[in-house]
């Protein structure tokens, strides 16, 4: 079951990627809307939608690295 766990969390990676961004990309036009940033609120949301993912990508590679320590110390 954990193995399972691992690979749809590896899977929905791109996923994840794509919704921090565009929720950052939405979010920052909102913003720029209500108050009259353009182009700030949206760069601005966009770039931490970027941190969002680059969060997520680090996440699953400590993860992966965690696997790959653990399986080097049973060998």
């Amino acid at each position: 079951m954990k193995a399972l766990h691992k690979k749809l969390d590896t899977a929905s990676l791109g996923l994840e990627m794509g919704g921090a961004v565009a929720l950052g990309y939405f979010v920052g036009t909102w913003v720029d809307e209500a108050y009259g940033l353009a182009p700030y609120g949206s760069a601005f949301f966009m770039v931490v939608g970027l941190g969002a993912a680059a969060k997520a990508i680090i996440r699953v590679a400590k993860s992966y690295k965690k696997e790959i320590a653990q399986q080097g110390g049973e060998a």
